[in-house]
């Protein structure tokens, strides 16, 4: 096979979408060095990739094109723009759906690689199409684990094993964070979702994050709560815990997630930053599936789930059976099962692991309103 020496890729997508690339990214980087890699993708690529050693070009894509509801017809705007920056050896859609790759007709490539739902389809745009099933319930393979079975189908190379990694984003800095003393600390991230869809089914209720600091801090533990302003639902965070709710940067949210012990979340994008800088993670896991979404290939990964027999479900709303119901959880369901106390001894016990002493002793970045 000739060496491909322009290579397009295109993915749209939040935080974990984009996280859950770095497997592909670094295997394309791996097996065809001298190849130049240009990702298009959703403006919030630029901050998470800006020196990452495994793309060379970086296309942001306006988000009203590429935006989950923006609707099929306005991918073909992502593909005229795909289109104009010339014939790639290899173009790889890691999109879903058949409507939103249709616009691959416009783009010329010696080949053409992307996902195809299961089902009669009577035309496709790939010439090297990889079949996965439409019930995500029904899902045997991790998201980037489909990723590189696509590379393998487009480029006959085989996987190398390789996991997340986001390491450019920790690298030293020659002032800040580096020169702080080093502390004991454990990230908690209450959130799941992105700007174009919030599905609360997805969060471990916000009371219970609450919770679980008051107790690790009673244990002395330092408490961190990252993502999103608003992801305690109005609760506050417990006294004595650093509330970095809607105040940190991508790449500082991964600086102290790279100095955890641990990390505890949703199915969520943090989740996997987590993962890419090192950080052992604990996971809470409802209505989504930890075999397509859950931790890849990670260092060390705990998934807690609830044995609800309607789990996973990937609904939007909380709709139990009567057997569910009667137990009486409060809604979701299958994420109120899950007990603090179960919470918190996987926490302590992925932080406290003797392969995990190393993390520390990392320093943590400063308090970026306070600097303390």
């Amino acid at each position: 096979m000739k060496p491909a020496s322009q290579i397009f890729i295109v993915r749209n997508g939040a935080l974990g979408d984009l996280v859950q690339m770095t497997p592909l990214l670094q295997q394309i980087r791996a097996d065809l060095p001298a190849s130049k890699i240009t990702l298009f993708s959703s403006p919030n690529a630029t901050s998470l990739f800006e020196g990452a050693p495994f793309i060379d070009d970086l296309v942001t894509l306006p988000a009203a094109w590429s935006s989950l509801d923006s609707g099929s017809r306005r991918m073909w705007l992502v593909w005229w723009k795909v289109s104009r920056h010339g014939k790639p050896d290899m173009l790889l859609s890691l999109e879903s759906g058949l409507k939103r790759n249709l616009g691959m007709l416009l783009c010329r490539a010696g080949r053409k690689g992307g996902l195809l739902m299961e089902g009669p389809k009577p035309w496709h745009p790939f010439t090297h199409p990889l079949v996965v099933k439409r019930d995500q319930r029904q899902v045997q393979e991790h998201t980037s684990q489909q990723y590189l079975q696509l590379w393998e189908k487009v480029s006959g190379f085989a996987d190398r094993g390789l996991g997340y990694n986001m390491e450019h984003l920790v690298r030293p800095q020659s002032s800040g964070s580096d020169s702080e003393p080093p502390r004991r600390h454990i990230c908690l991230a209450p959130g799941a979702g992105n700007a174009w869809l919030e599905m609360r089914t997805k969060r471990w209720p916000a009371a219970s994050y609450v919770e679980l600091g008051s107790r690790l801090l009673n244990l002395g533990w330092n408490v961190i709560y990252l993502g999103g302003e608003h992801d305690l639902d109005g609760f506050d965070v417990p006294d004595g815990a650093r509330n970095l709710l809607g105040k940190t940067s991508i790449s500082e949210a991964a600086r102290w997630l790279h100095g955890a012990g641990a990390m505890m979340g949703n199915d969520s994008g943090l989740l996997h930053l987590a993962i890419s800088v090192g950080c052992p993670v604990v996971a809470a896991f409802g209505p989504t599936s930890e075999v397509f979404t859950g931790p890849f290939r990670a260092r060390s990964s705990t998934v807690l789930r609830s044995p609800m027999s309607c789990a996973p479900c990937y609904r939007l709303e909380c709709l139990p059976p009567p057997e569910v119901l009667s137990l009486g959880h409060d809604k979701p369901c299958c994420l109120h099962a899950i007990s603090p106390d179960r919470a918190l001894n996987a926490l302590i016990q992925a932080a406290e692991a003797p392969s995990n002493s190393s993390s520390l002793a990392r320093s943590l970045p400063s308090d970026p309103q306070t600097g303390a």
